[in-house]
């Protein structure tokens, strides 16, 4: 939702004195999200995932990249096809 959407809620609640079903209903949008519109608080940002550490494929990370390259060197029929 942008904040001409936010803004435009705000006045249907706050000046025009409808109520958040009528709303909800003319803007074809969700009661939650009318409720989120009209709250003072902004929205909180989620934060990044950080990455994670791999210890139990650290150990095997250049043989399964050795097997790989060397796959590739293979018939079609005898490679590796998983994922």
């Amino acid at each position: 939702m942008n904040e001409e959407d936010r803004e435009r809620i705000r006045r249907m609640y706050y000046v025009e004195k409808q109520s958040i079903h009528q709303i909800a209903r003319d803007e074809g949008r969700n009661r939650t999200i009318i409720r989120e519109a009209l709250s003072d608080a902004p929205k909180p940002l989620n934060p990044l995932p950080r990455q994670k550490p791999k210890p139990v494929f650290g150990a095997y990370k250049e043989r399964v990249e050795q097997l790989l390259q060397e796959n590739e060197k293979l018939p079609r029929k005898q490679r590796y096809t998983i994922h």
